[in-house]
């Protein structure tokens, strides 16, 4: 009887011990199955999430970029225009220039500084300004020079040669058309725009504009 009471203990104390085994392997099994599960819907979530900013990224790119691709097409329609009006004579600064950092002296003659540059500097001893007016400046740079040349043509003229202040004492010059109202705000306007995309996002658009 106690060997039979040996045995039935040994027996219970062997079923106890697998059924410990199993149950320890049933709930690793059970832990690694539930990992996996949480790991494959995470994977297909955030593949999801990630498939979803791809395209609103791509479509916004899309958006934008025409929208560029458009006012780049205004502009130069704009830009057209002005120059046909510059051409035609209806436009109020056609003749204009806008001449910048030009050394400012006490007691100065503009005109007479403008002819003496576009003589010296230039090399154009056959243009002359109809008028020349400096600006106040609000800091410490000189002020803005508006000239008035007589013709178009003697402001392509020194346009064309303007290059040529680079290896003169007046390197610091700089030489410009004068621009509209309506030119100046739609450069701002074009750029402020660019320069918001850019900022969002590099590689969406870049744009060269003369400004």
């Amino acid at each position: 009887m106690n060997q039979f009471e040996s045995s039935v203990n040994t027996y219970q104390k062997a079923l106890g011990d697998r059924i410990d085994q199993l149950e320890t392997r049933l709930e690793k099994k059970l832990s690694d199955r539930v990992a996996q599960l949480i790991d494959r819907r995470l994977t297909t979530e955030l593949n999801r999430l990630r498939k979803d900013v791809d395209d609103r990224v791509g479509d916004f790119r899309i958006e934008v970029t025409k929208d560029l691709e458009d006012m780049g097409k205004t502009f130069e329609t704009l830009q057209e225009s002005m120059v046909s009006k510059e051409r035609s004579g209806t436009s109020g600064n056609s003749c204009n220039l806008v001449i910048r950092d030009m050394p400012e002296h006490s007691g100065e003659n503009v005109r007479t500084k403008i002819n003496n540059m576009f003589r010296d500097q230039l090399k154009l001893s056959g243009v002359q300004v109809h008028s020349a007016i400096r600006k106040t400046s609000s800091n410490s740079r000189p002020g803005v020079i508006i000239a008035t040349l007589e013709t178009i043509e003697d402001k392509e003229k020194v346009l064309k040669a303007k290059s040529l202040l680079r290896n003169s004492s007046l390197s610091n010059v700089y030489i410009h058309p004068d621009q509209s109202h309506a030119e100046r705000m739609w450069n701002s306007n074009l750029r402020a725009v660019v320069d918001a995309v850019n900022g969002g996002d590099g590689c969406i658009a870049s744009v060269a504009v003369e400004l």
